[in-house]
């Protein structure tokens, strides 16, 4: 008998109509980080991970990527 692993719809993220898709360019600007700081933080589960578009297409979610920096300023606040 195979076992079926049951997921809470919790568990999955949903893309809204006030979302967009942005691009490695806007990514940068948002965030200041360089291109392989933002890939190394990816590796290392501390960014929000990219979604193919297309075969040679990436792009992030910007809700995602607004929530990591609004995530450093509430550390920050907690730290100081």
């Amino acid at each position: 008998m195979q076992e079926v692993q049951v997921s809470t719809q919790a568990q999955f993220k949903h893309f809204t109509h006030n979302d967009r898709v942005i691009k490695l360019r806007d990514v940068i600007e948002l965030t200041g980080l360089k291109k392989t700081s933002i890939y190394n933080l990816i590796k290392k589960n501390e960014f929000p991970k990219q979604i193919t578009l297309a075969r040679n297409s990436v792009g992030w979610v910007q809700s995602e990527v607004l929530q990591w920096v609004n995530d450093l300023m509430i550390n920050r606040d907690l730290l100081h």
